[in-house]
C-alpha cells in the first residue's frame, strides 16, 4: 500500500508501518519528552522570576517554540497525508516567534521609546539594514534613523509573516481541494508570496538583533533571541533540502510511502532532532544564572 497516494487510517498506517519507521518514530517520540521536560523547567523559571507581564508573556512564546514545531514534526509522522500542513504550522509558529523576539528586545528595555533613545545614543543613531551577510550586496539601502515611529515600523513586517503565512496556507488548501495542479502558476505565485514575505520577516529581526548586538550580549540575551533567528532559517533549509532529494531521487521510494512521503517522513525526524538541540542551548544559556531578564523587571 503505498500511503502517499491513498489517505489511510491511522491505525492502518501504523500496522503496515516497516521496524525502521516504527524505531525512527519511537525515538521521536522520546526527543519529543525530553524537549518537552526541558520546556517545562525553563517556563517554571520564567514564571517564578520574571515579573514584568510583558517580557514574561514574549519569553514563553520564544522558549515553547522548540516543542511547539517539534510537535507538529511529531504529527506529521502520525499522520501523513497532513505532514505538509503540519509543516506550514510550524512555519506559523516560527514566524510569531520571530515577531515576539522583536517584542521582547523593545519591551526588555522598558518599550519603544526607551529602546529608541538607548539606539539614538549610540553611534549616529541610525538603524544600519545593510547588515552581514547582506552588506555586500545592499549597500544601496536607506539607514533610518532609531526614533520610535520607525521601530514600530519594522516590528510590523516582521509581523506582517504569520499572518501572511496563514492566508497563504488557507489559499493553498483551497487549491488543493479544487484539486489546482502543483505546478500551475497560481500555486507558484501564492507560494513565492508566502516566501517573499517569510524572507522579510527573517531580514527585519536579524537587522533589529544586529543592530542590539552591544545591548544583548551586555544582558545575556544572545542565545535566547537568536534561537528563533537560527531556528527559522534551518527549518526552511531543511525541508529544501529534502523535498530536493524526494523530487529529484528515488529518496525512500518503497512500496510503504513514496519519495515524497518518505521525504517528510525523515524531515520531520531531522527537524526534531534540531529542535532538540536548540531546547538543550536554551536550557543551558537561558537560566536565572547567565541572563539578566531574571533580575530585572524592566532593563
Amino acid at each position: 500500500m503505498n500511503f502517499s497516494n491513498f489517505p489511510p487510517k491511522s491505525s492502518d498506517y501504523w500496522e503496515a508501518m516497516p521496524a525502521l519507521y516504527k524505531t525512527f518514530n519511537s525515538i521521536q517520540a522520546l526527543m519529543l519528552l525530553i524537549i518537552f521536560a526541558l520546556t517545562i523547567k525553563m517556563i517554571i523559571d520564567i514564571l517564578r522570576l520574571i515579573r514584568d507581564d510583558l517580557v514574561q508573556s514574549d519569553m514563553l512564546t520564544v522558549i515553547t517554540t522548540p516543542f511547539n514545531v517539534a510537535l507538529c514534526c511529531a504529527l506529521g509522522n502520525i499522520f501523513p497525508r497532513s505532514a505538509d500542513f503540519l509543516y506550514s504550522i510550524g512555519l506559523v509558529v516560527l514566524m510569531s516567534s520571530l515577531y515576539r523576539v522583536i517584542s521582547l528586545l523593545y519591551n526588555a528595555y522598558g518599550g519603544v521609546n526607551n529602546f529608541s533613545s538607548w539606539l539614538l545614543s549610540r553611534g549616529n543613531g541610525r538603524i544600519r539594514l545593510s547588515v552581514p551577510p547582506m552588506c555586500c550586496c545592499c549597500k544601496c539601502l536607506p539607514s533610518p534613523s532609531a526614533t520610535p515611529r520607525n521601530l514600530r515600523r519594522l516590528r510590523w513586517v516582521a509581523m506582517q509573516s504569520p499572518l501572511v503565512r496563514i492566508v497563504v496556507q488557507i489559499i493553498l488548501l483551497i487549491m488543493t481541494m479544487e484539486e489546482v495542479p502543483l505546478d500551475s502558476k497560481s500555486n507558484q505565485l501564492v507560494t513565492q508570496i508566502g516566501l517573499i514575505s517569510t524572507l522579510f520577516g527573517i531580514y527585519i529581526t536579524h537587522v533589529m538583533l544586529h543592530n542590539a548586538k552591544e545591548f544583548l550580549d551586555e544582558h545575556g540575551m544572545v542565545v535566547l533571541l537568536r534561537s528563533a533567528d537560527v531556528a527559522q532559517g534551518l527549518y526552511t533549509g531543511l525541508k529544501s533540502i529534502f523535498d530536493l532529494l524526494a523530487r529529484n531521487s528515488d529518496f525512500g521510494n518503497t512500496d510503504f510511502m513514496s519519495s515524497e512521503a518518505s521525504g517528510n517522513f525523515f524531515f520531520n525526524f531531522a527537524a526534531t532532532v534540531l529542535f532538540l538541540i536548540l531546547a538543550i542551548v536554551q536550557f543551558i544559556y537561558v537560566r536565572p544564572s547567565r541572563s539578566k531578564l531574571f533580575e530585572l523587571r524592566v532593563l
